[in-house]
């Protein structure tokens, strides 16, 4: 298994106070709960939502950012008799990042969660967060998948979450609810920062993914928060706070300074998503690694990267391999800053070296790998492992209607294929390779091994190459699948970044929840 991801699909469970020894101690949680001018009938489903948990070492501390809706203060008076449930009252209307701030400072639970004051969370939310809180006493941080509370009261549109993914959470507000994070670990990071209204959530999850080894997150695979789609709400209509995603770029540029990495953060023409790009420090110079037999396919990859040009990444050597095994020979012997690997068929697009680049220069980075394009332009941007088929191509089918999974973004995968893919000598070298593995097989391989070491997989849209002619891979054999799976226990493992309830590619539905906590790699 790679890392210390972990999925459990029966905890077992002690009550409250209950400690064998085992386990850690039950949790208590304060629910922080910021109001404004509410309505009053969604502010009653959360309260009856809260008092209806299955899990009761509870409180909140409700924060009333100064409402003139007299209803509304009339709901809160009414939850205010439950000895349970705290109400403060603002003097002036503050915004929602103080209110919420507010709200934290009167806290008395060892965990907090922040729940929007006008949605609902499912009977067994704090209880799957308790149970891996308890089965996993080191984790300072738990977040669960959502789904949508429609106007007409039904639920549906889940959000299928992946573990912990730092480049997509830098794409986006890949989280967003339920959240659940320890006291102290608020308390060391400063709270809730003011400045960020509309998006004071994404700042604080960008500063604990800074601060926090992945292995400290947890994750519920399972829809425990009902997210209101009320008119005017972020989750019926993204462009109902425009603020909101100014305040979301403002969080990712600050993150990247507190990294001391030197890049920018650009406008997706998909609003809510992001493209952070990072400068290339120096001139690195790129060895290129061609893969192929030879032939006319070679030739037009050959000549694609001549016209592409150099860009910020000088191309100083291209050398010939014809298997996986003897691309990573070439490569852990390259003298270069970066290797590149291509291969036969593809037509690489302008660009495409400096963006793979820009991420396999990172430290943090074992491999980088790009997007390519079939003749009517469906994207295959890495490789999923697990399931039946233990390695596929990530393509938007994999997550029908899920934008993460349309290849347009940056984001974290097990694998990339090294049909247009870079990394740095130094990575091959330090984690070896098999040499009776090949294709997709062996990308997948080389992917699990960086992440065993703790350095990430990152696919790219901004890499892009055209099959101009068929560049598959070679069909696997058995052995090697069969090494492939026993080496990493992908039958206990599976993907960590294709949530459990999403059917595995090759079998028809999984439909499985489970709980689990973070993965070692981002």
């Amino acid at each position: 298994m790679v890392g210390r991801e972990v999925q459990s699909h029966g905890l077992d469970w002690a009550a409250p106070g209950d400690d064998d020894g085992r386990i850690g101690p039950a949790p208590s949680f304060t629910l922080v709960v910021p109001v404004w001018n509410t309505d009053p009938d969604a502010l009653r489903a959360l309260f009856r939502s809260v008092r209806a948990q299955r899990y009761d070492a509870w409180d909140m501390s409700i924060v009333d950012d100064a409402s003139t809706r007299p209803e509304t203060r009339r709901v809160l008076d009414e939850a205010a008799t439950d000895p349970r449930v705290r109400v403060t009252r603002l003097d002036q209307n503050s915004g929602i990042g103080r209110a919420t701030g507010a709200g934290l400072a009167r806290a008395t639970g060892a965990w907090i969660a922040f729940v929007d004051h006008d949605d609902v969370l499912d009977p067994d939310a704090l209880l799957d967060v308790a149970r891996l809180v308890r089965e996993v006493p080191d984790l300072e941080m738990v977040y669960t998948d959502q789904d949508r509370l429609r106007a007409d009261g039904t639920i549906g549109d889940p959000a299928w979450k992946s573990a912990w993914s730092v480049d997509l959470l830098r794409s986006t507000n890949c989280i967003v609810h339920l959240c659940c994070y320890r006291r102290s670990l608020l308390d060391a990071l400063g709270g809730i920062r003011e400045g960020f209204d509309g998006s004071q959530d994404y700042d604080l999850l960008l500063r604990v993914g800074d601060a926090l080894d992945t292995t400290r997150i947890g994750h519920v695979a399972r829809p425990r928060y009902h997210w209101r789609a009320s008119a005017g709400s972020v989750a019926s209509d993204p462009e109902a706070k425009p603020w909101a995603f100014e305040a979301a770029r403002r969080a990712l540029a600050d993150s990247l300074r507190r990294r001391n990495m030197r890049g920018r953060v650009e406008p997706h023409d998909v609003l809510g998503w992001y493209h952070t790009r990072y400068e290339i420090v120096g001139r690195a110079r790129a060895t290129v690694v061609l893969i192929g037999d030879g032939g006319s396919a070679l030739d037009t990859t050959r000549e694609s990267i001549v016209r592409a040009g150099e860009g910020a990444v000088a191309i100083v050597d291209m050398a010939h391999a014809r298997t996986g095994a003897a691309a990573a020979a070439a490569a852990a012997s390259a003298s270069t800053d970066l290797v590149a690997f291509v291969a036969a068929g593809v037509v690489v697009r302008p660009g495409w070296l400096d963006a793979l680049g820009e991420h396999a220069q990172r430290a943090d980075v074992g491999f980088a790998g790009g997007t390519l394009l079939d003749d009517a332009g469906r994207p295959t941007f890495g490789l999923v492992v697990g399931g039946p088929a233990t390695v596929v191509p990530a393509t938007p089918a994999v997550v029908p209607d899920d934008f993460a999974w349309s290849g347009r973004v940056v984001r974290n995968l097990s694998g990339v294929t090294l049909h247009l893919a870079a990394t740095r000598p130094e990575v091959v070298r330090s984690i070896g390779w098999d040499d009776a593995l090949d294709g997709d097989v062996f990308a997948a391989d080389m992917g699990l091994r960086a992440r065993a070491r703790g350095l990430a997989v990152v696919s790219t849209p901004h890499a892009e190459g055209v099959r101009s002619e068929r560049a598959g891979a070679p069909r696997a054999s058995r052995r090697a699948i069969r090494t492939l799976r026993a080496r990493w226990d992908l039958d206990a493992a599976g993907d960590p970044f294709l949530n459990p309830n999403v059917p595995a590619p090759g079998r028809r539905s999984r439909r499985v929840a489970s709980i689990r906590r973070g993965a070692r790699a981002r």
